[in-house]
């Protein structure tokens, strides 16, 4: 692959800040390699609102890996992509945080295949035009245990998010809660150059948020 990764210190919050390696441009099909500001903010809000927590998560389509390497700092997290070259970046983002993670390659599509459970799901830009949304469904389904909670960060602007929210609703198995994000913490520039931040990571400042709760009856 003919890629330019760079390495930057993606700020979380004052205290906090986290080593990736991702690209800032990329052909088509190569999106898991660089970092979203959807990523950004769903660690954010993973940091200001669930940790410290015990329970055992699974960062679904971790990309780069931002979200797992934060909660490995807290507790036990396995991170998933179905693009084995992307965990393969994902490892590498690992080691430069000297975390401890375990990864694993899943497929949507195989959710038949799925034998174990967790309490919380974490997950970023996993609703998407020619997604599969009803395997993401059952894949949830399968993987969360009874009141188990999946928190997934979506912009506002997406425009396939209430095709989801119906397949998510259609079976009964899901209480289904939504916050607009709109505390600044959020959204704050990720790299200390904050006019490299915003050219780099421009959603930032141009986009909101969504938090979707689904909490497994």
């Amino acid at each position: 692959m003919n890629q330019q990764f760079q390495i930057h210190d993606i700020i979380i919050a004052p205290s906090l800040s986290i080593k990736i390696r991702n690209t800032i441009q990329f052909r088509h099909g190569q999106d898991g390699f660089h970092l979203w500001e959807a990523g950004i903010v769903l660690t954010r809000y993973v940091f200001y609102n669930i940790m410290p927590q015990k329970s055992i998560f699974m960062d679904l389509g971790t990309g780069v890996g931002i979200t797992g390497i934060l909660i490995s700092k807290y507790t036990r997290v396995i991170m998933t992509d179905y693009n084995q070259d992307v965990l393969d970046n994902a490892w590498m983002n690992v080691k430069l945080n000297q975390s401890q993670c375990i990864l694993m390659q899943l497929d949507w599509r195989n959710h038949n295949k799925i034998s174990f459970q967790v309490d919380l799901i974490v997950g970023s830009d996993l609703v998407y035009s020619g997604a599969p949304l009803n395997d993401l469904y059952q894949t949830i389904l399968k993987l969360l245990k009874q009141n188990g909670k999946f928190y997934l960060i979506i912009p506002s602007n997406r425009m396939c998010t209430s095709e989801f929210i119906e397949i998510m609703n259609s079976e009964g198995q899901f209480e289904i809660q939504k916050e607009l994000l709109e505390d600044e913490k959020y959204y704050q520039p990720c790299l200390l150059d904050q006019e490299q931040s915003y050219t780099f990571y421009p959603g930032l400042k141009e986009l909101k948020f969504y938090m979707y709760i689904f909490i497994k009856k």
